[in-house]
């Protein structure tokens, strides 16, 4: 992706900027590595590093340098790892680190045919390149998740811009666009999809931002396979303009969804919590509660008068507040009612049983033992999931075929939740 380049430049930090040559290259996984020479014992050179206390955040000096072919690397967050000191005159002194971003501007051999913006992320797969007309352009997407092990960043999204220049207005409102398009796929693909390697390209110019990222974890239980993906990413594209701001208030709800999760009790409490996230966001104070605040606080007065003269604890004075919020389950009945929400492919009684394990769950930290966890996924999980799944497609506007795994991975349409074909 980079190849090893060679740069001179300098470190800086804390008040003290030091001469130093070093290497860079990112690898097919989006990693950059980078390699400091040694440098010789100096007050300057030794101020550079500091050792962060146990709780402290990783300290971050600034890298920056300049190769031979005019290619420039600049990192404002280079962390000094490891730290060594030899005895060689000179070169007493080694340090070792990484960047967490680090930016590379190169020049190309000739043009690019369109000015574009790439980001390239990992465990995102499809069976074709999809793509999509958009005001900003023509955008592309698509990638080959090669093995439940490799890391490497074969997801991307590809932007052309049409008036060729990629200025900084079509730059900063391509940014929103990738960011609301990836929250979008995110949920589809049941991973959180991020970007790990931003190239902008444009005459003959390249601009590469390298970020570092943990391990991208293999999806599981993803609402569309790869092979049906360019409906949802038509509707991640379309919608923009449209729901940008939905979008992103769905944020939480969706990174609870597509959270890894190791135990099927993590499975349904991630679940779950993705679904009260919504409701706190969607659900009108009015549903949430039995009565108006000044009402109740007019019907409760009464009583907190009577706790507080009878020296009641302050706690439970304190709980009064809780006796005006409606049940969790009656809050997901009003919004699937206000949504009209298809339930009735559910089995009898799937709400009460879902909460009642939910809430074992939360206060033992067990899955209850006469729920099957031996012949696979419980049912309640599938169950959360999939309430989660038709409250996203709501909120999305979309209208068509998804992955029900309730219905052990048919096709339903949406809204309809019947089953297609």
């Amino acid at each position: 992706m980079f190849e090893l380049t060679s740069f001179s430049g300098s470190l800086s930090g804390h008040g003290h900027s030091h001469p130093i040559d070093f290497t860079a290259e990112v690898d097919d996984e989006g990693v950059l590595s980078v390699q400091l020479a040694r440098l010789p014992f100096s007050d300057t050179a030794y101020g550079l590093y500091h050792t962060p206390e146990p709780t402290e955040l990783l300290d971050r000096i600034v890298l920056e340098g300049i190769a031979e072919n005019g290619t420039t690397f600049r990192s404002d967050s280079f962390s000094i790892l490891y730290f060594s000191h030899g005895s060689i005159e000179g070169q007493e002194l080694g340090f070792q680190g990484q960047c967490a971003v680090a930016d590379i501007t190169r020049t190309m051999a000739g043009p690019h045919k369109q000015a574009s913006k790439l980001w390239l992320f990992r465990k995102f797969g499809t069976i074709h390149r999809i793509s999509r007309e958009t005001p900003l352009g023509k955008v592309w997407a698509g990638g080959m998740d090669e093995s439940a092990d490799s890391q490497k960043a074969s997801g991307f999204l590809h932007l052309f811009d049409p008036s060729d220049t990629a200025d900084d207005a079509w730059l900063e409102e391509s940014e929103r666009f990738f960011i609301h398009v990836l929250r979008v796929m995110s949920f589809a693909s049941s991973s959180y999809l991020m970007p790990v390697v931003e190239r902008v390209f444009s005459g003959t110019t390249e601009r590469m931002r390298v970020v570092r990222r943990g391990r991208a974890v293999r999806p599981g239980l993803a609402p569309f396979p790869p092979i049906h993906l360019e409906p949802i990413f038509a509707v991640a594209c379309d919608t923009f303009s449209t729901r940008a701001e939905t979008v992103a208030k769905l944020d939480a709800a969706i990174r609870w969804f597509v959270m890894p999760a190791p135990t099927f009790e993590s499975q349904l409490v991630n679940a779950m919590t993705s679904i009260e996230n919504i409701l706190e966001g969607e659900l009108a104070a009015a549903s949430r509660q039995f009565e108006t605040s000044s009402a109740f606080k007019k019907r409760v007065s009464p009583l907190r008068k009577l706790l507080t003269e009878s020296d009641a604890p302050s706690g439970m004075i304190d709980k009064l507040p809780e006796l005006n919020r409606r049940a969790f389950r009656e809050q997901i009945e009003a919004l699937v009612a206000e949504w009209g929400i298809v339930t009735d492919d559910l089995p009898d009684g799937w709400l009460p049983a879902l909460i009642k394990v939910r809430n074992h769950i939360v206060h033992t930290g067990v899955i209850p033992a006469n729920v099957d966890t031996e012949s696979g996924i419980p049912g309640h999980v599938i169950w959360a999931r999939e309430i989660a799944t038709r409250l996203i497609l709501h909120m999305l506007g979309f209208v068509g075929g998804y992955q029900s795994w309730l219905h052990r991975d048919k096709t339903l349409h949406f809204p309809t939740c019947r089953p297609v074909g």
